[in-house]
């Protein structure tokens, strides 16, 4: 009686978590295949900046009304460095560091600069820049960075680079390939179009559960079973059937376990709160001496 309340369940939950199964481990596959045929980088570090020796920047920032800073960091655009300044009220100012001349349109010349940098293309032209506040389909949680400017070159495979300009780091690069394998991988594997749904995270549980007790289920009737191979012997698939999920019973408790783990910490998890930045007066700033020439 026991062994055919046993059967009956380990049949339902198998077909119930079928689908799932195939869904994730197709998708899963084509993680590592979308980590190889992804675009690369041409180079991963921004040019190092050089700043003269001989600077005032009190007076540097004075010149341009400027009295309060938030942030202060070099920045490399065409050979040339510039202090990138944002200021109390959150403006960005590209200052010559000799000169103090403002840079016009900073922002979006130093993103291009970095994003044909890191992706080493020189020779199409630019399409579109924009400016990206909040995570997406195109630029994952998954990258951190943000905010980013996105720039788009006008090439068949529409190259876009994703660059943070106020730290001169590389988000990621995507084209068309990279987008369609990540949009099939998070629809099929982590069910984006239904993400922030309790009901998501109660299906994907269900499916897991499914999924992890078909696999007891299977592993104690193989137990209880275990003399059945001469009545087999005349059934080779259920034969096989029976070989094939005792090698992988294990395999799927893990999955289905660390998959369950998985889910219910990044449902979870909370959204990082920007830092807060206190502004510092420009008359107490010091130039720092180890970005200057000859160091």
């Amino acid at each position: 009686m026991m062994m055919r309340k046993l059967l009956a369940g380990h049949r339902w939950a198998g077909v119930i978590a079928c689908m799932a199964i195939l869904a994730w481990s197709l998708s899963g596959v084509l993680h590592p295949v979308m980590s190889r045929l992804q675009p690369q980088p041409a180079k991963r570090a921004a040019p190092a900046a050089v700043l003269p020796a001989a600077a005032d920047l009190p007076a540097l920032l004075a010149a341009q009304q400027v009295d309060r800073i938030t942030a202060l960091h070099p920045a490399v655009i065409d050979d040339q460095t510039w202090l990138r300044i944002t200021t109390a009220d959150d403006a960005v100012l590209y200052l010559d560091p000799v000169s103090s001349t403002p840079l016009a349109d900073g922002e979006a010349q130093h993103a291009r600069f970095l994003a044909r940098h890191f992706s080493g293309e020189h020779g199409a032209a630019i399409s579109r820049i924009t400016l990206v506040t909040a995570f997406d389909d195109e630029y994952p949680y998954v990258n951190r960075l943000l905010p980013v400017w996105r720039v788009e070159f006008d090439r068949p495979d529409h190259l876009r680079v994703f660059v943070d300009t106020a730290h001169s780091r590389l988000g990621t690069l995507v084209d068309d390939r990279k987008l369609w394998m990540s949009q099939t991988f998070t629809a099929l594997h982590t069910w984006h179009w239904a993400e922030g749904s309790v009901w998501r995270l109660i299906a994907m549980s269900l499916l897991l559960l499914a999924t992890a007790s078909t696999a007891v289920a299977g592993m104690m009737m193989a137990y209880r079973l275990r003399n059945a191979r001469q009545r087999l012997a005349s059934k080779p698939l259920r034969l096989w059937h029976r070989r094939l999920a005792i090698a992988v019973s294990l395999s799927a408790v893990m999955f289905s376990s660390s998959g369950l783990f998985h889910l219910l910490h990044t449902e979870n998890r909370s959204t990082l709160a920007s830092p807060q930045r206190n502004a510092i007066a420009v008359d107490t700033l010091q130039y720092w001496p180890a970005m200057q020439d000859g160091e």
